[in-house]
């Protein structure tokens, strides 16, 4: 059965990226680019890892950025236990605290290496 990853990231061009790399090593990949979206698929699907950005906009409706968008995903699905890799253009303490508590299972600050965020999947999916 093939592994099926999350990416929610509202920048179009790093998920497009991202889902391309995921693909080519044989994973399913679903693309969410907002909170609403991407609680609404981790929660319907067979979702095996979620790749989450911690800052993005509320919805398509409401693009203006609703502070730690990322959170709020992980908060609506932890009944689901998923793992989640975390990924943010800040590094900041507190961000890393709360992401912790979520479960988070990486955290890793943009730009981050794409080989080394690959061997952190296939690790994480064994």
């Amino acid at each position: 059965m093939n592994k099926t990853i999350l990416v929610v990231e509202d920048i179009e061009s790093h998920g497009k990226f991202l889902m391309r790399r995921l693909k080519n090593e044989g994973y399913e990949v679903e693309l969410a680019t907002d909170v609403e979206t991407g609680i609404y698929m981790a929660q319907k699907g067979d979702i095996s890892l979620i790749i989450l950005d911690v800052m993005l906009p509320k919805s398509l409706d409401d693009p203006e950025i609703d502070g730690y968008g990322g959170f709020r995903i992980a908060e609506g699905i932890k009944d689901r236990d998923i793992p989640i890799i975390f990924t943010t253009v800040w590094e900041r303490e507190e961000e890393y605290l709360r992401a912790k508590e979520l479960g988070m299972k990486a955290y890793f600050s943009k730009p981050y290496d794409i080989e080394e965020l690959l061997r952190k999947i296939r690790e994480i999916l064994q």
